[in-house]
């Protein structure tokens, strides 16, 4: 997947489907929330490397290492002028999800 895809590619994908959340979880493709409906991605499931390089390719390094020191971490995202996201990271072992809301939906 990281090699495939970019997260600003994902988060460009959220704002053409119009997507109020993206869900990235180890073990299973990433999740498109679309009116309330959960629409998989045809893509291989992610492993937890994987999604650990997407998350590290946009957060900043005191973001990183909140997440290390807690096991979570919260913050706003803006991927253009008009898309702005709520990150939410959690780490569980050595498992990390993504939670990605659009703010502008």
């Amino acid at each position: 997947m990281a090699g495939l895809y970019s997260m600003s590619d994902l988060l460009a994908l959220m704002e053409q489907q119009g997507a109020q959340e993206l869900r990235i979880e180890a073990g299973t493709p990433p999740v498109l929330f679309v009116k309330g409906r959960a629409s998989p991605l045809e893509i291989s499931p992610l492993a937890s490397d994987e999604i650990q390089q997407l998350f590290r390719s946009f957060a900043t390094p005191e973001q990183i290492r909140e997440l290390q020191a807690c096991g979570d971490v919260r913050f706003l995202y803006s991927s253009s002028e008009s898309a702005r996201f709520n990150i939410a990271a959690s780490l569980e072992g050595e498992q990390l999800s993504l939670q990605i809301r659009n703010l502008r939906i």
